[in-house]
């Protein structure tokens, strides 16, 4: 019995199960909710992807006319069909309990190392970007990247970063997918050799598809939110850095709901508000920049002195696991 408990808290999504159909079932399901989050190409040094696919997750029937149905929990058990490329699809629903924070003191484009790591740790995988020494080039042309190097010429900087996020489905690439057609016609045309001449052409490849392509996704909703202290006006405020980023984890669990306020966020306002009480400095105790992916529409923004998290559930957008 203790076995099987074990089996169920580890694989809670199990319950969920594929059938095979033929005929009329294939073509009327409809493919089941962010089917082509997958499969796309992604510029590792932007986070974006690129709307261009190296796998094809338009073709569903097997070589004998049959397909692949899915029953969705989520969506009232419907019947729902799979693309041959993808495999390992689990209906789940799983919130982080609490928000994800980290404090960075170090190089900025550690910052954004973090960041890029959070959700796509495994990108620089078979690169060998040990030849180049200690280049980094993950997340450098984002929009993290440009706000955080904004900041770093303007003063001194501690960044903090929060992240929270709500997961509802997962699946994989399969080991032996189908390419696109475009992508196999692309590639077809690619000269043998990579040099001086043939560069632009592979640059254009590289420009189309990105660096890597989409191998696992995780579809949920995300918040992520990059805040910039000022390090020496936090300091005439009273404040540390690790005494700021406290103030700010606080402010934010508040404003998203996640814990209610108490004496220790109320010695914080003057902080969250931005108030600078030792010079009255107008430029800001602190900075952010957010990214929402998910949800319907809502931007982020939210008071950091008491709850303002309505309407902020998540939605359903990938976070993904990147293959060169």
């Amino acid at each position: 019995m203790k076995r099987l408990h074990l089996i169920l808290l580890v694989f809670p999504s199990l319950a969920c199960c594929d059938y095979t159909a033929t005929g009329d079932d294939c073509k009327t399901a409809p493919f089941f909710p962010g089917y082509n989050l997958v499969g796309e190409g992604y510029d590792i040094t932007t986070l974006k992807r690129k709307g261009a696919y190296l796998i094809n997750m338009r073709r569903y029937r097997t070589p004998n006319g049959t397909c692949y149905l899915f029953v969705n929990p989520h969506q009232g058990n419907q019947l729902q069909k799979l693309p041959l490329s993808a495999v390992d699809l689990r209906a789940l629903t799983r919130c982080q309990a609490h928000i994800y924070q980290a404090e960075q003191q170090s190089f900025l484009s550690k910052v954004v190392s973090t960041l890029t790591n959070m959700d796509i740790s495994d990108w620089k995988v078979g690169l060998e970007l040990q030849k180049f020494g200690s280049l980094e080039v993950g997340g450098t042309r984002s929009d993290l990247y440009r706000f955080a190097s904004t900041r770093a010429k303007e003063d001194k900087f501690t960044y903090s970063i929060h992240s929270s996020s709500c997961t509802h489905y997962t699946y994989r690439v399969s080991n032996t997918p189908s390419l696109s057609k475009e992508f196999k016609n692309d590639v077809s045309r690619l000269p043998a050799y990579y040099n001086s001449s043939s560069q632009a052409e592979y640059r254009h490849l590289i420009d189309t598809y990105g660096t890597h392509y989409i191998r696992q996704s995780t579809l949920g909703g995300q918040f992520k939110r990059l805040s910039a202290v000022r390090t020496c006006l936090s300091s005439l405020n009273g404040l540390s850095s690790s005494e700021a980023h406290s103030c700010l984890s606080l402010g934010i669990k508040v404003g998203t709901g996640k814990v209610q306020t108490s004496a220790s966020h109320r010695s914080c306002t003057n902080f969250l508000q931005n108030y600078d009480v030792a010079t009255s400095d107008k430029s800001g105790m602190h900075l952010h920049h957010t990214e929402v992916v998910g949800g319907n529409g809502w931007s982020g923004e939210f008071s950091l002195l008491f709850n303002d998290s309505l309407g902020t559930t998540p939605g359903c957008s990938p976070s993904n696991n990147i293959r060169t």
